[in-house]
């Protein structure tokens, strides 16, 4: 449960529990209620302001801060696609908003800093940085590669 707590910050998803079974894990995390950061840019594109970019990079660099310095872990799948509104939990607009601050979802291949590199060449493609590469010992991974994405 200290690594449940260690990632306690307002910009990343909250998991309440882990669970294994024979076959599988189950994670076990807060209900996310606001929409995912490429439909608001989406639907928002030309109302999407510099306010707005500006809140949701320093909720991301916040967040990835805070996983660097705190917890110890890079993320390795940084992308629009794991970044989510909190949002709202009632109204017309609930799901659909974009309030309550963006969030950092998905550790599924995050790893720890300073753990021997796993050999998996881990990642979303058009997000990668430059120096992932399978030629490299560690992989070419670092926090460096969460800035870049």
């Amino acid at each position: 449960m200290g690594c449940l707590q260690a990632l306690s910050h307002r910009n990343i998803v909250r998991y309440f529990d882990f669970f294994e079974s024979t076959t599988r894990y189950y994670s076990v995390m807060e209900k996310m209620q606001g929409c995912e950061l490429t439909v608001a840019l989406t639907e928002y594109g030309p109302k999407w302001s510099e306010k707005n970019c500006a809140g949701v990079m320093f909720d991301v660099l916040s967040a990835m801060s805070h996983l660097h310095q705190v917890v110890g872990v890079y993320h390795r799948d940084v992308k629009l696609e794991n970044l989510m509104f909190r949002g709202r939990t009632s109204g017309p607009f609930a799901g659909r908003k974009i309030d309550g601050g963006m969030v950092l979802l998905d550790f599924g291949l995050c790893r720890f800093i300073g753990q021997p590199y796993d050999g998996h060449y881990a990642g979303t493609k058009l997000y990668r940085a430059p120096e992932v590469s399978r030629s490299k010992e560690d992989g070419g991974f670092s926090c460096a590669v969460d800035l870049w994405a």
